[in-house]
């Protein structure tokens, strides 16, 4: 069933007799699509109004001759002399106040009711306004000045009665105008959330769009990573920072076993017995790094002072507990101590010369680098544009759904 099928009511008269014209205009608009709604709405306004002008013309003629009144009535207020009441002067310059308060909002309201474009509606809300805004100063001005202030109140009242009058009257055609208003107001809605429905369609094919290009860059990037990885020189730069770790490994390892060989309660005793003289430094270096200072003794001069701290123990210089347990731990032979340091040198060594190697490669890192960036950098725009690109699905939804909710409101509505 149509929109006008379903409101065809609004458009025959109460009793319900249609003739044979108003059946064909009706046949006619059932067949019309809902976009032309807004015109047929518009002109059903337009009908209304006129009915509504006729009616204002009979309104105004009504109130003109109150209006006269009223302004006479006004004038004898504006020039009553408080002077001449009874009262004292704080009272009189109270009731001024509130006469002037009171006069002020009048005329506006005057100025309404002479108005003639102003209809029935108009005039009502502006006596409402009127009795709101003056409450306060009437309430002042009757304290001196009751007997003018009667007939002007008179002439509202009058006003209030035509005006209610003209309310009934044209209470139906008040009603059918707020309806087709209403109406109209849904279906601009309608309108501008179909034009919305259009902007969000778009905004969606641009994130498809943008996310085709970021996708299409993200996978340039991930071939060009992969032709690296898979490339000789990153092959050759893998299998030398391997073998740099190895060695660098097998260091830890010397280093541990010398750690565990420099008996670091036995030597702290030692530096403290001896802590000016040179040995103390040297047995102190040991202690902080002791990889560091075997590659730069070439003497063994370490040996030689483990061989003085060995006497001190056994003579009791250096109290431990188990002086022979400790004098085997750390009495190193010079062939040890030597057999560790050549070791040492010989794998830094092969790690410099390795790290120069890898110095020669090092650009396929730092190429590898910049791109798994700038994947990074794709990937994160990826994901921004897939957010907005759910959050404008969404936004779609709702406005999709309230277009449907506006359109089944208009063609439910009954009249």
């Amino acid at each position: 069933m149509g929109f006008l099928d379903k409101v065809k009511g609004f458009f025959i008269e109460d009793s319900g007799e249609v003739d044979e014209r108003v059946r064909e205009k009706i046949e006619v608009r059932e067949k019309i699509d809902i976009d032309d709604v807004e015109g047929l709405l518009n002109g059903k306004r337009e009908e209304i109004e006129g009915l509504m002008l006729g009616n204002k013309k009979g309104l105004h003629g009504e109130l003109g001759l109150v209006i006269d009144k009223l302004e006479e009535d006004v004038e004898v207020l504006a020039s009553v002399d408080l002077d001449e009441k009874s009262g004292g002067d704080k009272i009189k310059r109270f009731n001024e106040l509130g006469r002037e308060d009171y006069l002020e909002s009048l005329n506006r309201f005057i100025e309404v009711l002479k108005d003639r474009g102003n209809d029935v509606v108009v005039i009502d809300e502006g006596l409402k306004k009127f009795v709101r805004s003056s409450n306060k100063s009437y309430s002042r001005v009757i304290l001196l000045i009751g007997k003018e202030m009667e007939s002007v109140v008179k002439d509202i009242t009058s006003v209030s009665k035509i005006v209610d009058k003209f309310f009934k009257e044209n209470s139906d055609l008040v009603a059918r105008m707020e309806r087709v208003d209403r109406l109209l107001k849904m279906n601009e809605e309608r309108v501008e959330g179909e034009v919305r429905i259009e902007e969000v369609k778009k905004e969606i094919e641009e994130c498809v769009d943008s996310l085709e290009k970021y996708e299409d860059e993200l996978k340039e990037i991930e071939k060009g990573i992969e032709k690296i990885r898979k490339g000789d020189e990153y092959g050759k730069l893998l299998e030398l920072e391997e073998s740099f770790r190895d060695k660098e490994s097998v260091i830890k390892g010397i280093k541990s076993k010398l750690d565990l060989l420099l008996d670091r309660r036995v030597l702290e005793k030692f530096i403290y017995l001896d802590r000016d003289s040179d040995e103390a430094g040297i047995v102190r270096g040991y202690l902080d790094d002791s990889v560091k200072m075997i590659i730069g003794d070439e003497e063994l001069g370490m040996v030689g002072i483990l061989k003085k701290v060995c006497g001190k123990v056994r003579d009791g210089v250096i109290s431990v507990k188990d002086s022979e347990k400790v004098i085997g731990r750390i009495g190193i032979s010079g062939e040890v101590f030597k057999g560790h340091r050549e070791d040492v040198v010989g794998l830094r060594g092969e790690m410099e010369e390795i790290d120069r190697e890898i110095g020669k490669l090092i650009f396929v890192r730092e190429r590898l680098k910049e791109m798994d960036i700038r994947k990074g950098g794709i990937s994160g725009k990826i994901d921004e544009v897939k957010n907005e690109k759910e959050l404008l699905e969404k936004k779609l939804e709702k406005v999709v759904d309230r277009i449907e909710e506006l359109v089944e409101e208009l063609v439910g509505v009954g009249f």
